[in-house]
């Protein structure tokens, strides 16, 4: 087995939560297939520091199709603004070193250090209009395009929906 935060060749998933919501850093926890973890902050320009070791929980398992991976992320182990009402953005990322692939939803720019999106208008319904005043935080659209849509049926969130993993 692999030491801890020492799977950077290593076919991965994870989950970066931008803890302000601010688009300028995130945590990432990362899980190779056997359940090892590794840590990191990123900062504006998609520089990461492992140097931080976080208390969370992970799993990891091979199966027929691939592997599958469980992530437990206690709150109080991060630090993140204080409030009656806390929002964070969260990106998944996946590596596959055999085919030197990064993914990443929601899609992100290295250069720009942006999120980027790449909407096919001509297989969607218009997104109803939305007026806010004062506006702290971008407006949240749902998404409608079949091309994001697919395979979200694999995909479980911690009480998101009402689902339960399979």
């Amino acid at each position: 087995m692999t030491k801890r935060d020492n799977i950077d060749n290593e076919d991965k998933v994870g989950v970066f939560l931008d803890l302000y919501h601010d688009q300028q850093s995130s945590v990432g926890f990362m899980v190779n297939p056997l359940g090892v973890q590794e840590d990191v902050i990123t900062d504006d320009k998609f520089e990461s520091d492992g140097s931080e070791d976080f208390v969370w929980y992970s799993a990891g398992a091979k199966n027929e199709t691939g592997y599958a991976v469980e992530i437990r992320i206690p709150l109080k182990s991060i630090r993140y603004p204080a409030g009656d009402e806390v929002i964070m953005g969260i990106g998944f990322r996946r590596r596959i070193v055999r085919l030197s692939e990064w993914d990443a939803y929601p899609a992100v720019s290295r250069d720009e250090g942006t999120v980027l999106s790449y909407p096919d208008f001509n297989q969607v319904e218009a997104d109803a209009s939305q007026v806010e005043f004062n506006q702290r935080s971008a407006v949240i659209y749902d998404e409608k395009r079949p091309f994001f849509l697919e395979g979200t049926e694999h995909l479980f969130i911690s009480g998101v929906g009402g689902k339960t993993p399979p």
